[in-house]
């Protein structure tokens, strides 16, 4: 959903969406990436709503609560890390320019792999973290 929705928000956004788009970026942006959670949901919020997709923005909204504990979870647990939090706002301004410069294709591949490197980062800190719970209680 994320890929297609800034594919869309590049092809379909109007002046009035990449304001909405750049504020809720700048905001993002101006707060310590630990604490950022609702601003970055507020940005892929404004991404989506620029895609002028109905059934998209639908299925945003009804699972909203979700969404944002998911990115929340994803920033408390990412942020801690630099390298990871680091790439996630390399992703955030790929986005962002891809959109801005109405660059669909590279907006979508930006997105995805923006998903794709969360996904993977939370696997390999929920690895590591099993891992080390694992062998603590092995020589306990």
């Amino acid at each position: 959903m994320e890929g297609q929705a800034a594919k869309l928000a590049a092809e379909r956004g109007t002046n009035k969406d990449f304001y909405q788009i750049t504020k809720a970026f700048n905001a993002m942006e101006a707060v310590e990436s630990t604490d950022n959670a609702q601003q970055d949901y507020a940005f892929h919020l404004a991404i989506a709503e620029a895609s002028h997709n109905p059934v998209l923005i639908h299925l945003l909204n009804s699972i909203k609560s979700v969404t944002l504990e998911s990115v929340k979870a994803s920033v408390e647990n990412l942020s801690q890390h630099q390298q990871f939090r680091k790439q996630m706002q390399k992703h955030h301004k790929q986005i962002y320019t891809a959109i801005m410069s109405r660059q669909a294709q590279w907006a979508q591949k930006a997105a995805m792999a923006h998903i794709h490197h969360v996904r993977e980062s939370l696997r390999e800190i929920e690895k590591n973290e099993h891992d080390i719970n694992h062998t603590f209680l092995k020589n306990s």
